[in-house]
């Protein structure tokens, strides 16, 4: 994920570095140049120095260098009166006043020769262009140095600067990111920034709809739910009685009686589906036994289980997690009636509970058909019965068990797997939850 703030300290950083770079270029060209002719000129100063001696009766003289100069002086005629050891006898350069170069004594020399009319003689005055370009290079790079020196501190100042220039953006997206997915109240901050006005506006606006939504739903889910309850118990009781003015064994009552069922079964799971939705389960996870759990959900459903005559193990020790406790109830329930269901008369059924350490697993097996492997992701879909609406195990069922159970696991951050379970047939339900669930609380 690309950084705004390393974004703009790169692109900042790097545009005043060319910046620089081309100034420092520039300026180490001016300045060589610049020191050069401050050295010309220091040659030249030393050349009517020199000049001012009358050097006419001296016949060839050699004297040891001056320092990093090299002298020669010629008479008029340009006879060699003088000159020092670093310099041949012959003449370095053809007697013409002004500025030149030549190479001797193995070095680049820069050359100004001056004709003093006072005196009538030839001064050759030579530095070697080594020694200038160092002394050159050392002005340039001190006075370079600071601007070079300075683009870390630039650096610096500039991720400061951009990163208080960010913080309102950062306070910004804490305060979306510290929001449960409950919480739909406005965003409040009187200090934002213009920019982001328009950006904090536009959110409170769409946080507005979603909670005028979630309301609108939250009633028409609750309400037509429990108001379809009532209705069916009458229908129910009605049926009941009318079943006493019949054959016994009537197939028509037997068919009303069981869609009657499947309707009560499809709302009491779209009841369990509608408070289990991020937008309204209001989450309050707290310490759950889960092996107490499901023994409590046996308990419930252990005369369905007994008229069938199967059999059901719980195998495990007590264990604890963090979650809620509905939601892993209805979550357990689904499983476990779903497993007598499908599991034929005299089945088995073996529900497992492990602790590892910082998970608990969870296995549901039966003994019943199963599932095929290439619906194993399907049958996770609402309203997807595996085979059909008319299932052959008859068991009267909506397609939301398995669904609520993905759904349940999903909010507590877990994993749910299918596969094959250890008896000859069935189906094995594996969930692992983390102890310290987190779920809608973050």
């Amino acid at each position: 994920m690309t950084s705004i703030r390393r974004f703009l300290v790169i692109v900042l950083l790097a545009t005043i570095t060319l910046f620089n770079f081309i100034a420092a270029i520039q300026g180490y060209r001016t300045g060589m140049r610049e020191t050069g002719q401050m050295l010309d000129a220091q040659l030249a100063n030393v050349a009517r120095v020199i000049s001012q001696t009358d050097h006419r009766h001296i016949d060839s003289m050699t004297l040891p260098a001056i320092g990093d100069l090299a002298v020669q002086i010629f008479s008029e005629k340009q006879r060699l009166l003088y000159h020092t050891s670093n310099t041949p006898p012959e003449p370095v350069s053809d007697l013409t006043e002004g500025f030149a170069y030549s190479n001797f004594a193995g070095y680049h020399w820069r050359i100004h020769r001056f004709f003093s009319h006072d005196t009538r003689q030839w001064i050759v005055v030579a530095e070697r262009m080594d020694n200038r370009y160092q002394v050159a290079e050392s002005i340039v790079l001190k006075t370079l140095f600071p601007i070079i020196a300075g683009l870390p501190i630039i650096g610096l100042l500039i991720w400061l600067i951009v990163g208080s220039g960010l913080r309102p953006l950062r306070e910004l997206a804490h305060q979306l990111g510290v929001k449960k997915s409950s919480d739909l109240t406005p965003l409040t901050d009187d200090n934002t920034p213009i920019e982001l006005s328009q950006l904090q506006a536009s959110i409170n606006k769409l946080l507005s709809r979603l909670e005028h939504s979630f309301n609108r739903e939250k009633r028409f889910s609750g309400d037509a739910a429990h108001e379809l309850r009532t209705p069916l118990s009458v229908l129910k009781t009605q049926i009941y009685n009318l079943q006493k003015q019949l054959p016994p064994d009537d197939p028509g009552i037997r068919q009303v009686n069981a869609s009657i069922d499947r309707m009560t079964h499809l709302i009491e799971q779209m009841l369990v589906l509608y408070r289990t939705t991020p937008e309204q389960f209001l989450a309050c996870f707290d310490e759950v036994d889960i092996h107490t759990l499901a023994q409590n959900v046996i308990g419930k459903l252990y005369d369905n289980i007994d008229r069938k005559q199967q059999t059901i193990e719980l195998q495990g020790e007590h264990c604890r997690l963090v979650g809620d406790a509905f939601a892993l109830e209805a979550m357990l329930k689904n499983l476990i009636d779903n497993a007598s269901k499908y599991t034929p008369e005299k089945g088995r059924i073996l529900v497992s509970i492990r602790e590892e350490a910082d998970t608990i697993s969870i296995s549901v097996e039966d003994s019943g058909p199963g599932i095929d492997s290439e619906l194993h992701e399907r049958v996770f879909d609402r309203f997807y019965r595996a085979n059909g609406d008319m299932h052959a195990s008859t068991a009267i069922g909506c397609g939301l068990g398995l669904s609520i159970v993905h759904h349940i696991v999903d909010l507590h951050q877990g994993m749910i797997t299918l596969g094959p379970s250890q008896f000859q047939s069935g189906l094995a339900v594996h969930i692992t939850l983390p102890k310290q669930g987190a779920g809608l609380n973050d």
